[in-house]
């Protein structure tokens, strides 16, 4: 009897560290990604043969969700390129409330301007806005964007300036940055929240 509760409790360890190792193969694939890599589709993918090689018995379920998914991607990456391309190319000019769009322009051709920095918490100067207001002007730039995480004051301000250099820009819609949507809905997805953002921004500048 007592060697049959050994066995089931090193039974039991074993399927601990699996998990363990298996919650830190997950933890070390996210903290290696690029800050704000969520909004470019193909720096989400998981390595289905790393965690495959630390839970085994469940390999080829691994790689038939990372195939599903990464067809799903592709689909998603398509989409964005063709949505972006109704954009004439004098307006793919994408200003923001803080600077999380980064990857996301570089890879469907748009020029990301933010008011703040990567982190929500960094204060925009009056020097700062005043330029990118001046430059809103120039540009004759018809939209800007708020974010669903990001006060809208700074935008407002933005608009405030514009409109004293008797120019006209509006919001042009929310935009999903540090995190999705409600869940349960389809902006509460991955796809569902980037194909938002692309469709709100194609609506707007084209």
């Amino acid at each position: 009897v007592r060697e049959m509760r050994m066995v089931r409790v090193v039974c039991r360890l074993v399927v601990y560290i699996r998990k363990f190792f298996l919650f830190c193969s997950f933890f070390f694939l996210m903290i290696r990604r690029p800050p704000r890599s969520t909004l470019f589709p193909y720096t989400t993918l998981f390595r289905s043969d790393e965690l495959a090689r630390f839970d085994p018995d469940h390999a080829a379920d691994y790689q038939s969700n990372a195939d599903v998914y990464r067809k799903q991607l592709d689909e998603l990456h398509a989409y964005c390129l063709q949505q972006i391309a109704l954009i004439p190319k004098e307006r793919r000019v994408l200003v923001t409330a803080h600077d999380a769009f980064q990857y996301f322009g570089r890879a469907y051709n748009l020029d990301v301007k933010a008011i703040q920095g990567v982190s929500t918490v960094d204060e925009a100067s009056a020097k700062h806005i005043d330029e990118l207001v001046e430059f809103i002007v120039r540009h004759k730039i018809k939209a800007v964007f708020v974010e669903s995480s990001v006060s809208e004051q700074n935008i407002e301000l933005l608009i405030e300036g514009c409109a004293a250099r008797d120019h006209t820009v509006t919001i042009g819609g929310e935009l999903f940055s540090d995190a999705p949507g409600t869940p349960g809905t389809m902006e509460g997805t991955y796809v569902g929240m980037v194909r938002h953002n692309v469709d709100t921004i194609v609506k707007s500048l084209k």
